[in-house]
């Protein structure tokens, strides 16, 4: 369980850094580009981010995959990579595709571009995962 916490941690980590870097530096143009007309003024500034919940949400994520990780066996940085993948294309095609179909927020593109982009961040989660304590213990 041990070994679980640190790799979930990281694993917040992880994505806490690159999410920042991808999203809030790299990919701002893009993304508000391919936003909705109506979701335009519905995302919060950053200064109002709930910060507290963003790390919740990176946790999730982070002990899902190194979860998965564990039960794969995952030790080496290519199979930790395909795990965090897999995990991380299947959590972000249920949520941006329950978005798109129920919600007006971005193009049908972006929506796409958005699970690749998420798929390549759990990709490197589950890098850092099998790297960190490669321990089996789940």
């Amino acid at each position: 369980m041990k070994n679980l916490a640190l790799k979930s941690i990281v694993g917040l980590a992880v994505f806490y850094t690159l999410g920042w870097l991808v999203y809030g530096f790299v990919l701002t143009d893009y993304m508000a580009a391919n936003v909705s007309v109506g979701y335009a003024g519905v995302e919060r500034s950053p200064d109002d981010f709930k910060m507290g919940y963003m790390a919740v949400a990176n946790l999730a994520l982070g002990t899902l995959i190194a979860y998965v990780g564990q039960l794969r066996g995952d030790r080496d940085w290519l199979a930790g990579f395909k795990g965090g993948a897999i995990v991380a294309f299947l959590y972000a095609c249920t949520a941006n595709l329950m978005s798109y179909s129920m919600l007006d927020l971005m193009t049908i593109t972006a929506t796409w571009f958005d699970v690749v982009v998420m798929s390549v961040l759990g990709g490197l989660m589950g890098t850092a995962s099998a790297l960190v304590g490669n321990g089996s213990e789940a």
